[in-house]
């Protein structure tokens, strides 16, 4: 296992919340996608993906993310 993935996966989160708090949704949808490609269990990713298709009326992906969530942390 690369040692360096743990803080990979810490900064990409931090910086996609940052950019949510920002008023940057799209560009932190990008990295919610990319922490599913280093934990594709991700809980918190799974949730903010949902809500962000939400909010843009994606409901089938909408569903699919948060119900992931759900089941990875109930």
């Amino acid at each position: 296992m690369d040692t360096d993935r743990p803080e990979q996966l810490a900064a990409l989160v931090a910086e996609a919340e940052a950019l949510a708090r920002g008023g940057r949704p799209q560009e932190a949808q990008g990295l919610w996608e990319r922490v599913l490609l280093f934990e594709p269990q991700h809980a918190v990713a799974h949730n903010q993906l949902g809500a962000l298709a939400l909010a843009y009326g994606d409901l089938d992906q909408a569903e699919s993310h948060l119900l992931r969530a759900v089941a990875v942390a109930p």
